[in-house]
């Protein structure tokens, strides 16, 4: 059964109501006609009955002749073979005293005789009923019939009792699968709630990844486990951030130590080459630092904020070091523009998007000869805002661009002036910020930032985290 069980959910309960449904089609015409059956003995007998009452009501004699009051009313019930009725009327004898129409062919021995009691009796197809009656003194019975074979209106009764019944029924029988099919969206809800927060998981979080709550007992051992494993990764990730921390922290005053010892070299040739080595280390220690940041899940203050002047802050913060490299450096907004009323607005820590640009523009420095310049440029571009910066040096290698963004990878192997890590932290930090970074070649290296745009639903969410954030 396992085989062909599907591994949706939802189709296995709507294969366990098919199944259900299907049984039900098989037992419901058994069901129905066991009940029809009781429903038709149950009608007969008790028209049986009431006609035998009213016709025993009704006898009363006219000399030595047995006569019925209203002959007529009973008239529609006898006066045709349709109704397969007929009823007799005889003496304790065994004698006819007065019989309907179609009497004749009747087994009335089967039931005919003395009997203080009424009693139904099944002869041939015939149905009967007697019960004694009284009449001026003597002693009679009351005697109908009811042909199986020609049911007429006792038929036509039944058919409207039992779909009286049946019809008290079969709303319910309606209802069921309607019932069913809410239950079933109620379930399924809870399954996507808990699957979207799932996705929404991330190291930063400090609540609790998947809520337990509403999710039925048989899943919440699943969800528990779950939790479990994030809330280890999380401690994981933690204590990597720490232990990262604290290198930084130790490897800081040795550095800054020896940069002022070099000053005490006497070859100027040495100075200079342990000068460089001791600059590569401090800058990978500075983005050890800034990864540090962005792994150790602390919820930074956000804000909506305007993506443009920000960019041309962080470009004229770091022009001095890269024009002093030999490149050129030009910026391409919106701000001449006539009409200019501020540039795209994004939400996000202005700390890291400072940084993620700046380490666009220090790679495409670091990576480009002297003489290239290096454009930055803020746009509205694919339904979110665009910060490109762009070189006209050599690029990278269309065979190195998936692995540009990894940690530690150096498009040229032979250079050790980066550790390779700044990439990853503009990666990083566009994750953060639910953007993304790109990267191609034409005619130089372009790095795009794509970031979500601002809406109203967007800064409120960012004033609240930035509000966890200060309560924090």
């Amino acid at each position: 059964m396992s085989l062909f069980a599907p591994r949706s959910l939802s189709r296995r309960i709507l294969l366990g109501e098919v199944l259900a449904v299907t049984l039900v089609a098989v037992l419901l015409p058994v069901l129905l006609m066991s009940a029809l059956h009781a429903a038709t003995a149950r009608e007969e007998r008790g028209a049986l009955r009431r006609e035998a009452d009213m016709i025993a009501r009704r006898l009363h004699w006219v000399g030595e002749r047995l006569a019925i009051d209203h002959p007529a009313e009973l008239e529609p019930g006898y006066a045709t073979a349709y109704d397969g009725r007929a009823f007799v009327v005889a003496d304790a004898a065994g004698g006819v005293r007065l019989a309907s129409r179609y009497a004749a062919g009747v087994p009335w021995r089967r039931i005919a005789g003395p009997s203080a009691r009424p009693r139904f009796v099944g002869a041939e197809d015939f149905a009967l009923y007697a019960r004694p009656v009284r009449v001026g003194g003597r002693p009679l019975q009351a005697m109908v019939a009811q042909d199986r074979s020609q049911p007429g209106v006792i038929v036509d009764d039944i058919e409207r009792a039992f779909l009286l019944r049946l019809g008290l029924v079969m709303p319910v029988l309606l209802l069921l699968p309607v019932l069913s099919g809410l239950a079933m969206r109620r379930t399924v809800h809870s399954f996507r709630r808990a699957s979207a927060e799932a996705e929404a998981i991330d190291a930063s979080s400090r609540t609790v990844p998947i809520a337990i709550e509403g999710l039925p007992t048989e899943v919440r051992p699943l969800v528990a486990a779950a939790n479990g494993l994030v809330e280890r990764v999380r401690r994981a990730f933690f204590r990597q951030s720490e232990f990262v921390g604290n290198v930084v922290h130790e490897l800081r005053t040795p550095l800054q130590t020896l940069a002022l010892e070099l000053d005490a070299l006497p070859d100027p040739v040495l100075r200079q080459r342990c000068a460089v080595q001791v600059e590569r280390l401090s800058h990978v220690v500075a983005q050890l630092r800034d990864l540090a940041t962005l792994d150790d899940g602390d919820v930074l203050p956000w804000a909506a904020l305007d993506l443009e002047p920000a960019a041309a802050a962080t470009m004229v913060r770091l022009a001095p070091a890269v024009i002093n490299g030999g490149h050129h450096l030009a910026f391409a907004g919106t701000e001449d523009l006539a009409g200019y009323d501020g540039g795209p607005r994004v939400r996000g820590n202005a700390t890291l998007i400072d940084l993620a640009i700046a380490n666009l523009i220090g790679n495409a420095a670091k990576h480009t000869p002297p003489g290239c310049t290096i454009t930055v440029s803020v746009r509205e571009a694919a339904g979110g805002a665009v910060v490109e910066v762009a070189d006209d040096g050599p690029g990278i290698a269309c065979a190195d661009l998936g692995d540009a963004q990894a940690r530690y990878w150096r498009a040229d192997h032979a250079r050790s002036d980066s550790a390779g890590l700044g990439l990853a932290i503009v990666t990083r930090i566009m994750e953060r910020h639910g953007g993304r970074l790109t990267l191609a070649v034409s005619g130089g290296t372009r790095a795009t930032l794509w970031f979500p745009i601002a809406t109203d639903r967007g800064r409120r969410a960012a004033d609240g985290a930035s509000g966890d954030a200060a309560d924090r």
